[in-house]
């Protein structure tokens, strides 16, 4: 079992997170060591002192995570009463168990089994009516027991209980009545399966009593107080390390974190990992056995089968994730030890326990045993706290891992296990740290006192396996410490780790073995380091504990790993040296070629809460020539935000890899397949009805979001708004009335009232208590039924991607990726994602670092206005406050955060949809929709189905905007919708631009993204604001325009020709004012808000620079790939990505003069600039 490390305390820590890590191991240097100290005398110093370990500072941040949930939560009388008796409880006075006074009548045997202090197990399962009977033959010699334990073996008799013999009808009465305490179920309906063992047992009356003190019991078992263990004394803690309240422990944590993370509870994707390295190891296992050529063929299959995939338990099941079951299980375990609370010393006193106060806790964990099968009886739902045979609850949040032998299982609590992400860490490292403990547990099962499976007597027997164990006993006892002495090596042989890191022949593999050292010396750092701060602690461990002491443990590993000592280059002289002979084992797993094999090669190390820092000098200045080609300089090599948009995506699709699709879901992937163009042909024709019948059918029309007049119901303040779609950039401002809905206008009452009906579809409001607000001069006549769909009015939210779909793509893409359908989308991801990790659909921290780049951009935009002397004041100030920070939507928003009301929602979209679905061609029709629109149409019902959601439960996701189609916030897409003055980002886009990056990497990549957008509201066919005409029409503007079709025109591709700059104009005005933005903030030096040298100017520069090449590099290369893609990307409204950045460098001297770029380079500075909003005057210029 790996040490119990210290478990970090649930009050406040000033530990930073992950995102200041660095655990790459691609260095061909030594890496993470310093340089004065030698990982040939002390591997574990050269690692763990001077800095915190990768893996100690996940248990960190997971100690922290769980203080935030944890820092209001009030102690209730069940919790109280279980920490005031373990808080003081320790291993030295023992809770002694008198078997004499028990009685042995099968009457009383089924209760005893009940609270698991027999030789028996009983277990009910409800669904199939049968109790299951038991004979528990426990572990105690070297091997498991020899058949004389069993006459019978495990065969199994079925009975129905009245035609049960007496001793086992009596036994299962007995057992049935103390479980089924509230008497819900008739016990004579159900069969009884027992095994013959039972029936010869009992009927003979075994007197074998569980003493929880057993040997066998404890050997996994550490009852000390967290004080004696070096833990910072908190009653969770105290609770959660108490073998006598883990289920209990297991339940409540699991309800106050699942109300902040889910995925502090269970996380699918790492356990999924976490079984994806395990299957590997025990496949290395097979494979070494197989090549063992002293082990017999059938001995050789047995120890190859002794563990499967199905016997790790990587935390809390996903089971845990049911809130509401979670929380019921909570409730009940309390409830019932309320109801055992009065009985308690009767009972303890019957069970033989000769000190009440002593045990104590040995009694509470039987209670909530009880607890345990009643609930499973009551609820059909079992969190798998219990096995049939060990004594005690498994605790799953414990920082621990451990080999339960009695059950055959492999247990890792959660805090051991968080944040061993693939995408966080190198394969090296993360099968050097979890690895290792994973290999560990695993060879728990192959010795030293045992081989847990049947029939392997030869291999136990044998003299090389003896010789092997000899040696490690040998080998631990002889690390003598100098002021404490030898050890015990008999006591540290069963906990030596040498099987479990053996040396893989492997060549030209530094970087990764490399990373393997430092994972398995940093995952024990925090022992080592308590180790050397405290000499009666590491005399304890020397003395007293099976495990190595930490101060030389990974040392005694790499003494026998000679590719260590070859890698740092040893002599005999240094400490950790390989030893002359190296030791002869039964078992090794290769657990670098396992690594290598699995092996991966990234230019960044994803970690929690961002990327690690990095130096752009290791790309800069390698390749081609960025005077040519700064995309082919670029994207010669995978860009970051290429890797951060494939890393999201390739979450997602993960997760939704096995989902299974609903009936609603179904058939609207089914449609969107089917869709090779979502809005071909889809030219609606809205059906014009005379008379009261046109205000009608308006508002028939505006409950679907269609047709030239719109109305919203705000439920909160009881008011319905009605203002006539303005399709004009900028949006005018009209005149309203607010009238009661008994005084409106007949025309305006009739669509007010029939929109509403609509809505309000279950009669839960009455109109008559709302007001209605609506603009002046709205008219129900022709013109406002105007086809939303023709004269090539399309969404303003249409993807960036050429085509709609591609092959293969996941089916969770072709929603993100669809024109529509996105509140559905929206809200269907979001349901999932919330269940694994939240920060996938919100993340605070994100946004809050991107509301910070954007602020910094609208303050550089308003002072670069307030510089320029050929606008007005007025202008200015119009032109400053185009936009605020609010506009600006990054993402799903917090609502979506809120776990209920998502589900609730998409539950409500469904119900709506399969209520709609037989009216669907009439309603089609009505609406004048022909049938290659059912997409489309699909879309307004879903907007009718959000109105209604928004008027029963007043809650807004705000998918819808004015226009007809959703905003989709998983698309990865940036666009700014015109008419809502919003901006909007999906999530995919921006995900992982988080401030471990280079700031001149994120104001040129993701910064210069949102620059962009922002310069959509000033050019080039408007500016988005009333009242700057002066400035429109300007000559300057004007010009500049003019110059940038032309010069966007004057791109001529070798095989398609030149562009239409006309086309390109909008695009690329966005693009080269953006970079402007940006190099104008850099210069000023106010990134950072603080004075810069020109050497760290220059380094932001390059960052930036960096940071724009390398944003489209996936369009680049697939222009460089695909001929078709090419011609589109000619033919279409933005830059090709093969001149696009080379196009917005070429017109920043800065650019030129940072790379010493000359003329007749192809990207030397322009001789004209096109700007639209030049300075004379500039405050500040670039300085060489």
């Amino acid at each position: 079992m790996i040490r119990l490390i210290a478990f970090v305390a649930l009050s406040a820590l000033t530990v930073s997170g992950l995102g200041h890590l660095n655990v790459t191991d691609a260095s061909s240097r030594r890496p993470h060591l310093r340089v004065n100290r030698q990982p040939c005398r002390d591997y574990s110093e050269a690692v763990c002192v001077g800095r915190i370990s990768p893996s100690t500072r996940l248990k960190q941040t997971y100690a922290r995570l769980t203080a935030t949930a944890f820092i209001n939560y009030t102690l209730d009388d069940v919790t109280e009463e279980l920490y005031q008796t373990v808080k003081d409880y320790s291993r030295e006075p023992n809770c002694i168990q008198n078997t004499k006074v028990i009685s042995i009548l099968p009457g009383d045997l089924g209760k005893q089994t009940a609270y698991g202090i027999t030789v028996y197990t009983a277990k009910i399962h409800p669904e199939a009516k049968v109790i299951e009977i038991r004979y528990d033959a426990k572990r105690t010699s070297s091997t498991p027991p020899s058949p004389q334990f069993r006459r019978h073996g495990h065969s199994l008799v079925r009975s129905s209980y009245a035609n049960l013999p007496g001793n086992i009808k009596d036994f299962a009465s007995s057992y049935f009545r103390t479980v089924d305490f509230e008497n819900r179920f008739n016990i004579s309906e159900f069969d009884v399966a027992y095994e013959k063992d039972v029936y010869y047992r009992i009927g003979f009356q075994d007197r074998s009593f569980k003493s929880f003190l057993s040997e066998e019991e404890l050997i996994e078992t550490d009852i000390r107080t967290p004080k004696q263990r070096n833990y910072i004394t908190h009653p969770i803690t105290y609770l959660q390390h108490s073998f006598a309240s883990r289920a209990y422990s297991n339940l409540l944590i699991s309800s106050i974190l699942l109300k902040k993370d889910p995925t502090l509870v269970h996380n699918p994707e790492l356990v999924a990992e976490l079984r994806t390295m395990a299957k590997n190891i025990l496949e290395e296992i097979r494979i070494h056995i197989d090549e063992v050529n002293w082990i017999s063929p059938a001995s050789k299959e047995k120890l190859k089968n002794i563990h499967t995939l199905d016997d790790f338990i990587f935390g809390p099941s996903e089971k845990f994730l049911n809130e509401t079951m979670v929380d019921t299980a909570l409730q009940f375990y309390q409830d019932y030890f309320r109801k055992m609370r009065p009985f308690m010393e009767d009972i303890m006193k019957s069970f033989g326990y000769l000190s009440v106060n002593e045990c104590k806790p040995v009694y509470y964990d039987r209670v909530f045993r009880v607890a345990d099968a009643a609930f499973r009886l009551y609820y059909r739902y079992d969190f798998g706290h219990y096995g049939d045979k060990a004594p005690y609850s498994l605790s799953f949040f414990a920082n621990n891992a451990f080999n339960n032998n009695l059950e055959n299982k492999l247990v890792f609590g959660y805090p051991y296990i968080f944040g061993y992400h693939r995408r966080h860490h190198t394969l090296g490292y993360l099968y050097g740290s979890i690895g290792r403990v994973i290999a560990h547990e695993i060879f728990h099962s192959y010795g030293v006192r045992r081989i847990l499976t049947d029939g392997v007597k030869d291999v136990f027997d044998n003299r090389i396996y003896q010789s092997g164990i000899s040696c490690v006993r040998n080998y631990y006892g002889s690390f003598a410490h100098p002021q404490f002495g030898a050890p015990n090596g008999t006591l540290k042989a069963n906990e030596g780790d040498y099987n479990s890191t053996h040396q893989s022949p492997i060549r030209n593999i530094h970087a990764v073995v490399r990373g393997v050292f430092y994972g398995m010396a940093g995952f024990d750092c925090d022992a080592y380091l308590n180790e050397r701060a405290n000499p009666e602690l590491e005399r304890a461990n020397l003395l007293n504990i099976p495990h190595p002491r930490s101060s030389i443990r990974m040392n005694a590993i790499f003494k026998q790993l000679p590719v260590f000592t070859k890698m740092f280059r040893s002599f005999p002289n240094r400490k950790v040296t390989l030893k002359a002979a190296v030791m002869s084992g039964l078992l090794t797993i290769l657990l670098l070629s396992t690594a290598i094999a699995f092996g991966f090669n990234s230019e960044l190390d994803f970690l929690d809460e961002g990327l690690a820092p990095w130096d752009t000098r290791d790309i800069l200045y390698s390749g081609p020539d960025p005077c040519d080609d700064v995309s082919k300089f670029v994207c010669s090599k995978q860009s970051l935000s290429v890797k951060l948009q494939e890393e999201y995506q390739k979450r997602i699709d993960y997760i939704f890899k096995d989902y299974p699709l609903d009936d609603v879901t179904k058939e609207l992937y089914d449609s969107l397949k089917d869709a090779e163009d979502e809005t071909k042909n889809c030219n609606w024709n809205p059906v014009v009805q005379e008379g009261r019948g046109k205000a009608a059918y308006l508002g028939y029309l505006a409950a679907y979001g269609l047709g030239d007049i719109l109305a919203r119901i705000r439920v909160g303040v009881k008011v319905i708004e009605v203002r006539a779609r303005d399709m004009t950039i900028p949006r005018q401002e009209h005149d309203t009335i607010t009238t009661r809905f008994r005084d409106l206008p007949r025309d305006m009452r009739v669509f007010v009232s029939t929109f509403f009906g609509l809505l309000d579809f279950e009669n839960r409001f009455d109109i008559d208590d709302f007001d209605v607000i609506y603009e002046k001069g709205i008219n129900f006549d022709e013109r406002a039924f105007k086809s939303l769909y023709s004269d090539g009015i399309l969404p303003s939210s249409v993807s960036n991607n050429v085509t709609n779909s591609e092959k293969n793509e996941s089916m969770i893409m072709t929603f993100q990726k669809s024109k529509f359908l996105g509140a559905y989308t929206n809200l269907l991801i979001s349901s999932v994602l919330l269940k694994v990790d939240p920060k996938l659909v919100h993340d605070r921290d994100l946004v809050g670092d991107l509301r910070a780049i954007t602020k910094n951009i609208l303050s550089e935009i308003e002072r670069h206005f307030e510089e320029i002397t050929w606008i007005s004041q007025e202008s200015k100030d119009k032109l400053k406050n185009l936009h605020t920070i609010d506009d600006y939507i990054f993402g799903p928003s917090e609502k979506f955060l809120n776990q209920t009301m998502v589900d609730t929602a998409l539950k409500f979209f469904q119900e709506f949809f399969r209520k709609s679905r037989p009216f669907s061609e009439r309603n089609m029709k009505k609406l004048g929709v022909p049938l290659e629109c059912k997409v489309p149409y699909y879309e307004a019902m879903f907007r009718m189905a959000d109105q209604a959601f928004q008027l029963y439960y007043d809650y807004d996701f705000e998918h819808y905007k004015p226009m007809y189609d959703a905003f989709s916030f998983y698309d990865c897409n940036a666009y700014n919708a015109l008419l809502e003055k919003k901006l909007v980002f999906g999530l995919p886009m921006i995900y992982g631009y988080r401030r471990h990056l280079p700031l001149g990497y994120l104001y040129g990549s993701v910064g210069l993204l949102i620059a962009h957008e922002t310069f959509h509201s000033y050019g080039t066919s408007q500016i988005n604001v009333n009242g700057v005409d002066d400035v429109f029409s300007s000559s300057i503007y004007q010009s500049s325009i003019s110059c940038i079709k032309d010069y966007y025109g004057s791109f001529v591709d070798s095989k398609f020709g030149k562009p239409n700059g006309t086309r390109k104009a909008n695009e690329g005005f966005a693009d080269l004012h953006a970079g402007r933005t940006i190099v104008r903030l850099i210069k000023r030096g106010n990134l950072r808000h603080t004075w810069l040298s020109l050497p760290a100017v220059r380094k932001d520069l390059k960052d930036a620079f960096l940071g724009i090449a390398s944003f489209d590099c996936e369009s680049y290369r697939k222009e460089q790939e695909d001929d078709d893609y090419r011609k589109k990307s000619v033919e279409k409204i933005h830059p090709r990505s093969s001149i696009r950045m080379n196009a917005i460098l070429k017109q920043m001297p800065e650019f030129t003069e940072l790379y010493h770029c000359q003329p007749g380079d192809r990207n030397y500075r322009t001789e004209e600039i096109c700007d639209a909003f030049p300075v004379h005057h500039p405050s500040v210029w670039f300085q060489k």
